[in-house]
């Protein structure tokens, strides 16, 4: 069976162990962070959602706790990194002493490409960059995978150790099959997957406020104002994703001529919304892309 070992509990890699420890019968799940509670709250989590599961079912796992890395190396076949960008330095130094060949990271880091990690990590295993949003944690994320496919001239002589096998290729892919739907994208488009898909519930989120404080302005009450402007965002998502029209076309049915919501869209196209919401993130863009250039200076 093989292992896959976690580096770091934060928001990305506790919402992945949530998911994968409900969601899988063919793979142990180790976890290393600092604050060891970071883990407990993931097991908390699964235990509480076993008493619901009915039988049939995939089997839940608790994720086990290492408390020290090269435990963790040393036990692991894919090695999730997913510690803050600020942690990563001191990562990469310990992991380049323990790591040793048969071994899979998966990066979870923004802004970092896989050849600075492969670079610090002695080019002793293949680097796979994994981007995604939070609703992993539900089975509903959207996850990048970049893997490697064309190397440098001056790591011909670590060939061995740069491209998956088909086995490895293909756990990866049971791997990410629960967190939700994942597309393979080259590298070079990351940033703008990072800035448009990885931040999207965060932009989701700030328009959904917005909904909410609207109807709780005229007076409905708070939990039904917020299951409302939920479902309305999940049915949108829904019938976005199932209809083979345009979002301007789905817009359009969903906007009577004379209507109210003509209203509400003719004021926003006023104030430039769309406008500026593309500003922001080809902004958000150029700051990841920014990031990566200082990460391959070093």
């Amino acid at each position: 069976m093989n292992i896959v070992g976690f580096i770091g509990c934060g928001r990305i890699g506790s919402a992945m162990l949530k998911r994968l420890a409900i969601k899988n019968d063919c793979f142990e799940l180790l976890a290393h962070d600092r604050t060891r509670s970071k883990i407990d709250h993931v097991n908390r989590y699964v235990e509480r959602l076993t008493e619901k599961i009915s039988e049939g079912e995939n089997p839940t796992q608790a994720v086990t706790f290492v408390d020290n890395l090269p435990e963790l190396v040393e036990r692991s076949n894919y090695i999730v990194i997913a510690v803050q960008h600020d942690d990563l330095p001191e990562l990469l130094q310990e992991l380049a002493q323990h790591l040793t060949e048969g071994k899979v990271l998966l990066s979870t880091m923004s802004s970092v490409p896989s050849k600075v990690i492969r670079a610090k990590t002695r080019y002793t295993a293949p680097v796979v960059r994994l981007m995604l949003n939070i609703p992993v944690a539900y089975g509903k994320g959207v996850i990048a995978i970049s893997q490697p496919k064309e190397t440098l001239a001056m790591e011909i002589k670590n060939r061995a150790t740069f491209f998956l096998t088909e086995e490895q290729e293909e756990f990866i892919a049971k791997l990410v099959k629960p967190l939700g739907q994942k597309i393979y994208l080259a590298e070079d488009k990351m940033s703008i997957f990072t800035a448009v898909i990885a931040g999207g519930p965060a932009y989701t989120f700030f328009f959904m406020e917005a909904m909410l404080q609207a109807a709780l302005t005229a007076g409905i009450p708070y939990l039904e104002a917020k299951k409302c402007v939920a479902n309305c965002v999940e049915g949108s998502a829904y019938m976005g994703s199932r209809d083979s029209q345009s979002f301007g076309d789905l817009r359009l049915q969903a906007t009577p001529p004379g209507g109210i919501s003509i209203r509400a869209t003719n004021q926003m196209e006023l104030k430039a919304i769309r406008g500026e919401i593309v500003n922001a993130i080809l902004l958000a863009n150029d700051y990841c892309m920014s990031r990566e250039e200082k990460y391959e200076e070093k």
